[in-house]
Protein backbone atom coordinates (compact mmCIF):
# COMPACT_ATOMS: atom_id res chain seq x y z
CA UNK A 1 0.00 0.00 0.00
CA UNK A 2 1.37 3.36 -1.05
CA UNK A 3 1.36 6.06 1.64
CA UNK A 4 0.13 8.65 -0.86
CA UNK A 5 -3.02 6.68 -1.73
CA UNK A 6 -5.98 7.69 0.46
CA UNK A 7 -7.79 4.80 2.15
CA UNK A 8 -11.19 3.72 0.89
CA UNK A 9 -13.06 5.10 3.91
CA UNK A 10 -11.58 8.55 3.24
CA UNK A 11 -12.78 8.40 -0.36
CA UNK A 12 -16.24 7.35 0.84
CA UNK A 13 -16.29 10.17 3.40
CA UNK A 14 -16.04 12.60 0.47
CA UNK A 15 -18.18 10.81 -2.11
CA UNK A 16 -21.20 9.96 0.08
CA UNK A 17 -21.98 13.60 1.07
CA UNK A 18 -21.51 14.71 -2.55
CA UNK A 19 -23.95 12.04 -3.72
CA UNK A 20 -26.41 12.91 -0.92
CA UNK A 21 -26.44 16.61 -1.84
CA UNK A 22 -26.69 15.91 -5.58
CA UNK A 23 -29.60 13.53 -4.98
CA UNK A 24 -31.36 15.99 -2.64
CA UNK A 25 -31.12 18.78 -5.22
CA UNK A 26 -32.31 16.39 -7.93
CA UNK A 27 -35.34 15.30 -5.88
CA UNK A 28 -36.22 18.84 -4.76
CA UNK A 29 -36.17 19.98 -8.38
CA UNK A 30 -38.27 17.04 -9.52
CA UNK A 31 -40.83 17.78 -6.84
CA UNK A 32 -41.56 21.44 -7.59
CA UNK A 33 -39.00 22.98 -9.90
CA UNK A 34 -35.65 24.51 -9.19
CA UNK A 35 -36.36 26.54 -6.06
CA UNK A 36 -33.28 28.16 -4.62
CA UNK A 37 -35.20 28.86 -1.41
CA UNK A 38 -35.89 25.16 -0.78
CA UNK A 39 -32.30 24.28 -1.61
CA UNK A 40 -31.14 26.95 0.86
CA UNK A 41 -33.37 25.42 3.58
CA UNK A 42 -31.90 21.99 2.81
CA UNK A 43 -28.38 23.44 2.98
CA UNK A 44 -29.06 25.14 6.31
CA UNK A 45 -30.45 21.90 7.74
CA UNK A 46 -27.50 19.89 6.45
CA UNK A 47 -25.07 22.47 7.86
CA UNK A 48 -26.77 22.42 11.24
CA UNK A 49 -26.40 18.64 11.49
CA UNK A 50 -22.74 18.85 10.43
CA UNK A 51 -22.25 21.53 13.09
CA UNK A 52 -23.75 19.21 15.72
CA UNK A 53 -21.50 16.31 14.64
CA UNK A 54 -18.44 18.54 14.73
CA UNK A 55 -19.43 19.83 18.16
CA UNK A 56 -19.77 16.31 19.51
CA UNK A 57 -16.40 15.28 18.11
CA UNK A 58 -14.43 18.17 19.65
CA UNK A 59 -12.14 17.12 22.50
CA UNK A 60 -10.46 19.36 25.01
CA UNK A 61 -7.88 18.02 27.44
CA UNK A 62 -6.38 20.01 30.25
CA UNK A 63 -4.39 19.46 33.36
CA UNK A 64 -3.06 21.58 36.19
CA UNK A 65 0.12 20.69 38.04
CA UNK A 66 2.34 22.14 40.70
CA UNK A 67 5.95 22.81 39.84
CA UNK A 68 8.31 22.12 42.72
CA UNK A 69 11.12 24.12 41.12
CA UNK A 70 9.54 27.54 41.45
CA UNK A 71 6.47 26.76 43.59
CA UNK A 72 4.02 27.82 40.88
CA UNK A 73 0.85 26.17 39.71
CA UNK A 74 0.91 25.62 35.95
CA UNK A 75 -1.71 24.41 33.54
CA UNK A 76 -1.60 22.71 30.18
CA UNK A 77 -4.56 22.58 27.74
CA UNK A 78 -5.01 21.43 24.18
CA UNK A 79 -7.96 20.89 21.89
CA UNK A 80 -8.62 18.42 19.08
CA UNK A 81 -11.43 19.15 16.68
CA UNK A 82 -12.79 21.69 14.28
CA UNK A 83 -13.69 25.35 14.46
CA UNK A 84 -17.50 25.17 14.53
CA UNK A 85 -18.19 28.36 12.60
CA UNK A 86 -15.89 27.20 9.80
CA UNK A 87 -17.61 23.82 9.67
CA UNK A 88 -21.00 25.52 9.39
CA UNK A 89 -19.95 27.87 6.57
CA UNK A 90 -18.07 25.22 4.59
CA UNK A 91 -20.86 22.66 4.85
CA UNK A 92 -23.42 25.34 3.91
CA UNK A 93 -21.51 26.25 0.76
CA UNK A 94 -20.72 22.61 -0.05
CA UNK A 95 -24.31 21.42 0.28
CA UNK A 96 -25.78 24.41 -1.55
CA UNK A 97 -23.36 24.06 -4.46
CA UNK A 98 -23.95 20.34 -4.95
CA UNK A 99 -27.72 20.58 -4.40
CA UNK A 100 -27.97 23.30 -7.07
CA UNK A 101 -25.84 21.15 -9.35
CA UNK A 102 -28.23 18.24 -8.75
CA UNK A 103 -31.14 20.55 -9.59
CA UNK A 104 -29.50 21.58 -12.84
CA UNK A 105 -28.94 17.90 -13.69
CA UNK A 106 -32.68 17.30 -13.24
CA UNK A 107 -33.50 20.28 -15.48
CA UNK A 108 -31.01 19.13 -18.08
CA UNK A 109 -32.65 15.72 -18.27
CA UNK A 110 -35.94 17.51 -19.09
CA UNK A 111 -37.73 16.04 -16.10
CA UNK A 112 -38.79 19.46 -14.94
CA UNK A 113 -40.12 22.24 -17.14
Amino acid sequence: MNLLDPPIYLKLAVLIPIFLCLFAGYRLTMKNGLSFKEIAVFSLTYSFFMLCLAGISNWTVGTTFFSSDNNLEQSFHFSLGFHLFGVFIRSLLFSYLFAVLGGYLAKKRNIVN
